[in-house]
């Protein structure tokens, strides 16, 4: 006898009628489609057309109005069929989650009905190279312009990137967390001995660089161009050096990090390189 963690007579109705779609549909095709390095779209828009895709989430947007509990019951069983399936149907919550959640009335009304009906399927841009999946260590940028935000930066992987219709993409919307405690760390060594902090940044971007982490070690270097100006040192070979560490690892989306720190101390590096493919 199966633990049903107390789901309600129409939730294991639910879950009884997704396992019996995994069985008929999703096992016996799960195969074919990682063979053809297929996305399974037509397994989709059939969890969508069941009512599977949206379970947790208010009907007045085409969700099922159900328990997260549900859901996760749900998917277990299409991790029984298919678990590359499974992480799609995942994933794919991770998205609505996001608009529900925080989107304006006007973003839920215009995304969740298609998301929900499998019409559409939702992607998450969350890991970058130098952060891995630490969303409190973001760098990817998002900027009001307008109506609009402006994104710049680099994401390592996007899933279902090329599929999906609707992107949730995680951001850093003015300095993360992790970035103004860093600032912070910088600022009370700069302020306590400048001295000392200049010489332990420059080693730190040292030996940062010597290991092969560019992006960071670059970074580092802004701070230590920054901890320079304080003493009256010239920060521009500095900054000079992080501009061409970025630029030869292709890492063109962190560039505004140097740049704010060219303007903030007033000063400037060739920028030769910057616009090259």
């Amino acid at each position: 006898m199966e633990a049903d963690f107390g789901l309600t007579d129409e939730g294991r109705e639910l879950v009884g009628l997704a396992r019996r779609w995994v069985q008929d549909k999703v096992a016996p095709s799960a195969s074919s489609y990682e063979e053809k390095k297929e996305f399974p779209r037509e397994l989709f828009r059939q969890l969508g057309a069941t009512g599977l895709a949206g379970i947790p989430y208010e009907e007045r947007f085409g969700g099922g109005g159900q328990s997260d509990l549900l859901y996760l019951a749900v998917l277990e069983e299409v991790a029984r069929g298919s678990l590359p399936f499974a992480v799609t149907v995942s994933v794919h919550h991770l998205c609505s989650f996001g608009i529900h959640q925080f989107g304006s009335e006007d973003l839920k009304q215009r995304y969740l009905p298609r998301l929900f009906s499998g019409e559409w399927l939702g992607a998450y841009a969350l890991s970058e190279a130098s952060s891995g999946s630490d969303a409190a260590s973001l760098r990817t940028r998002a900027e009001r312009e307008g109506d609009a935000y402006r994104l710049t930066g680099t994401k390592r992987f996007i899933t279902h990137a090329g599929e999906a219709e609707a992107y949730r993409d995680l951001s850093e919307h003015g300095r993360s967390p992790v970035a103004r405690a860093h600032a912070a760390v910088v600022e009370g060594m700069l302020a306590e001995d400048p001295v000392e902090a200049n010489r332990l940044l420059a080693e730190g971007a040292s030996a940062l660089e010597r290991v092969g982490f560019r992006v960071e070690a670059a970074r580092t270097m802004v701070d230590l161009a920054r901890a320079k100006a304080r003493v009256g040192e010239d920060p521009r070979d500095v900054l000079q050096r992080a501009r061409d560490l970025l630029i030869e690892c292709d890492a063109r989306a962190f560039l505004f990090e140097v740049d704010d720190a060219i303007a903030e101390l007033g000063t400037e590096v060739d920028r030769e390189g910057d616009d090259d493919e």
